[in-house]
């Protein structure tokens, strides 16, 4: 044993130094003497790092990156900005396609009635020879008149213009001489006469009448007295009665 050792002390003194000196130096190790190349890849784990000491400085920029919290509660809205400028006119748009045409739209107010008869019968009494119906408004009536006396007896022919309300116009009279009187004269046998009133038609409407009658001759035969009647109503915007 004893010549054992001192044929090998040499080799346990380097042993023994060796191991020493490597617990000699792992204990004391200087402040900063150990860098990257002296960490083996792979050492450094989860349970050597100390809890929340790891900063997002500590991480690469492409690891900060994909990290990524839940979303927070929306932020109260911000205070409206100030209007911004005017921005400046734009350029005149195309002139756009001709619309649909609209429909027919109600009649508007009539402003002139016109009526024509011809041959209406004149009688001994009052009678109606024609009326002209007339919208609701006022008016201004006109009643052009012809009496043709085609009988034996000179007549006197009367008429007037008529509403529901009463008479509306003078009496226009004529005295219209026979056929027979002078047949080589045929225009004693007409006479014209023109009558002319104001009238309001009331809602719905109203008519005014031409009343005529004749008074005939003593003598001859019985005449055959007959009217043409042009009736002309013009709308009047107002009436004022004198």
């Amino acid at each position: 044993m004893l010549s054992h050792l001192k044929h090998n002390a040499i080799a346990y003194t380097a042993l023994f130094v060796a191991l020493g000196g490597t617990s000699y130096a792992a204990v004391k190790l200087p402040k900063n003497s150990v860098g990257a190349t002296e960490i083996k890849a792979g050492a450094v784990a989860s349970s050597e790092i100390k809890d929340r000491s790891i900063k997002t400085t500590d991480l690469a920029a492409k690891t900060r990156a994909a990290l990524k919290g839940q979303q927070g509660a929306a932020g109260a809205s911000g205070a409206a900005g100030a209007a911004g400028a005017a921005g400046e006119k734009g350029d005149k748009g195309e002139k756009g396609d001709t619309g649909a045409t609209g429909a027919t739209g109600p009649a508007g107010p009539v402003d002139v009635v016109q009526r024509a008869l011809t041959g209406e019968p004149i009688s001994t009494s009052f009678n109606a020879v024609g009326a002209l119906p007339l919208p609701e408004g006022s008016w201004l009536v006109t009643a052009s008149v012809v009496v043709d006396n085609n009988g034996g007896k000179n007549t006197y022919v009367e008429c007037s213009l008529w509403t529901p309300d009463g008479r509306i116009s003078l009496t226009a009279a004529s005295t219209v001489l026979s056929a027979v009187a002078d047949p080589a004269i045929s225009s004693n046998r007409l006479s014209e006469m023109t009558l002319s009133a104001t009238t309001a038609a009331p809602s719905g409407g109203r008519s005014v009448t031409l009343l005529c009658q004749r008074t005939d001759g003593a003598t001859g035969s019985s005449p055959v007295v007959t009217a043409d009647v042009q009736f002309l109503g013009t709308r009047a915007t107002t009436i004022t009665n004198q």
